[in-house]
């Protein structure tokens, strides 16, 4: 079987980790993949128009990605080229790539990609699978907007107008948690055509050396807690900085907090900590390779997800609940649904109060450090092995897209 996925950036780049988990077990399973990709010549090292080290072809050792790029100077790339939902260079690009290659099946990455893909694959006769990965309207009402054509494409209509759109060209739709799945069905998607791929670890990409339950951090006794992410404000990761105050002002527990990512929030988050006077105590360590990710969490005691419960958070699942209970990390979370719903199924955490305090976020500090983390951890360690992991995630992908694939002949 040929696999084609499209994808609304550049390729390959480190937020890419899903898109590359598809392509890599695809590729391993026998089947050709091909990934088509925007290269916008927003990132130096693949949107070049005229540059060198910009093929637009690349064999990688999973698969051949194809780059769209159109455009003889740079300021008509970025025109034709222009991450927008309705390009219609890239539209015709795509109907371009698809008589030439023939896929069997086409995977959808997201929003932007969405429409111009799937219409470029039924004018073919090609079917069609949405990748749904994000909650985009949620994500929309979440970031802010910096001008008025931002406010008009973040429009919660016309987003939900384009995943609909998206949803009924495609044979069949991925989504990231069963809660997402139920809003459509009560949306009037049809249960038949959605299919739940969720955001879990492969467990071969984790090193050898941090596969048994993480390690107590040693710092004078100190419980370290660690977040890997993006930094925007709907993160929540002010409410920890309070609750660290009020807990250091304490003889126990002393805590400490490391936070692995970047993003428009970090200043503001740099400037509380100073002011609450817990800086000594908190690292900021930047934006991080993926591979390094492991390490510091195996350094860490607890694995904290403080984002704000929203329409956002409460229909998708992050990628860092899997990684913290992969390498034995006891979870400390606000209640959005789906990660209350799994951390309190596998017993591997603790869930913080709706619409949380200081004080209550530091009482379930003092709760974890008083509790057996090594069993929560291991707790949450065997869940990712038995369940939630890639490979477990693959035989819904084999099924769905054999199933399209049948449909179409």
């Amino acid at each position: 079987m040929k696999v084609a996925i499209s994808v609304q950036s550049n390729y390959p780049v480190d937020r890419q980790v899903r898109t590359k988990k598809f392509a890599k077990y695809l590729d391993r399973d026998g089947e050709d993949v091909v990934i088509y990709a925007r290269n916008t010549s927003f990132d130096p090292a693949r949107g070049q128009a005229d540059g060198e080290d910009d093929p637009v072809t690349e064999h990688l050792p999973y698969g051949t990605v194809r780059r769209f790029s159109w455009g003889w100077t740079p300021r008509l790339a970025t025109v034709l080229r222009a991450s927008v939902p309705l390009n219609p260079f890239w539209f015709l690009w795509l109907v371009l790539q698809f008589v030439r290659d023939r896929p069997d099946v086409v995977i959808v990455d997201g929003i932007r990609a969405g429409i111009p893909t799937a219409l470029a694959a039924k004018l073919v006769g090609v079917p069609v699978v949405f990748d749904l990965r994000e909650n985009y309207v949620g994500l929309a009402n979440s970031l802010p907007s910096n001008s008025r054509v931002g406010s008009i494409l973040q429009h919660e209509r016309l987003v939900w107008g384009m995943e609909r759109a998206t949803i009924a060209l495609a044979d069949q739709t991925w989504v990231v948690v069963e809660e997402r799945r139920e809003q459509l069905v009560e949306k009037g998607i049809s249960p038949s055509r959605l299919v739940v791929v969720s955001n879990t670890p492969d467990l071969e990409e984790i090193p050898d050396e941090t596969t048994e339950t993480a390690a107590v951090a040693a710092d004078g006794g100190a419980l370290t807690l660690v977040y890997v992410g993006v930094l925007n404000e709907f993160r929540g990761l002010g409410t920890i900085l309070d609750a660290m105050a009020e807990l250091n002002h304490e003889s126990d527990p002393h805590v400490r907090f490391v936070v692995a990512g970047d993003g428009p929030h970090k200043s503001a988050l740099e400037a509380q900590a100073e002011r609450l006077g817990v800086d000594e105590h908190v690292r900021f360590l930047g934006w991080v390779d993926s591979e390094a990710v492991p390490q510091i969490l195996a350094s860490a005691d607890v694995g904290v997800i403080p984002h704000e419960v929203s329409p956002l958070t409460d229909l998708t699942v992050p990628n860092k609940l899997f990684d913290y209970m992969m390498l034995g990390l006891p979870v400390l979370a606000t209640a959005m649904a789906p990660v209350e719903r799994i951390v309190e199924e596998e017993n591997c955490g603790v869930v913080l109060p709706p619409a949380t305090t200081p004080s209550q976020t530091a009482d379930r500090i003092r709760e974890l450090s008083e509790s057996d983390q090594r069993a929560l951890g291991e707790n949450g360690r065997r869940a990712v092995e038995d369940r939630y992991n890639w490979s477990r995630e693959m035989e819904r992908v084999r099924a769905s897209l054999d199933s399209v694939v049948r449909a179409a002949r």
